[in-house]
């Protein structure tokens, strides 16, 4: 299950109806698209039962980008976030594709 908390829960709750409703992440303002693909990071990350800073390791990126990354704090480079979703076996355009939301959303609602 994916722990969130706050009102951090709420808006990426919110911002994921949205993207689920909408089929895009390119309506959203950007701290809420940041907060989306943080959450698909941090989700996948968990999914694979990879740690952060093995991730880091993998990557070659640091833990420090990655825990901004997933809180919705950084607005990484496309490089940089090529690097992490290759790490995580997947590749950017799935991270981008709000198909795969509705589990995300599910697990918010438990």
């Amino acid at each position: 299950m994916l722990e969130l908390n706050g009102r951090y829960d709420v808006l990426a709750q919110n911002h994921i109806a949205h993207t689920t409703t909408t089929g895009t992440l390119d309506s959203l303002p950007t701290e809420a698209f940041l907060k989306v693909v943080g959450l698909r990071v941090r989700r996948r990350r968990n999914s694979l039962g990879m740690s952060r800073r093995r991730l880091a390791e993998v990557s070659s990126v640091s833990e420090r980008y990655l825990a901004q990354l997933e809180s919705g704090q950084g607005n990484m480079s496309i490089a940089l976030l090529r690097k992490v979703t290759s790490a995580l076996g997947m590749s950017l355009g799935s991270l981008m594709d709000s198909e795969h939301d509705q589990p995300l959303m599910e697990a918010l609602s438990e």
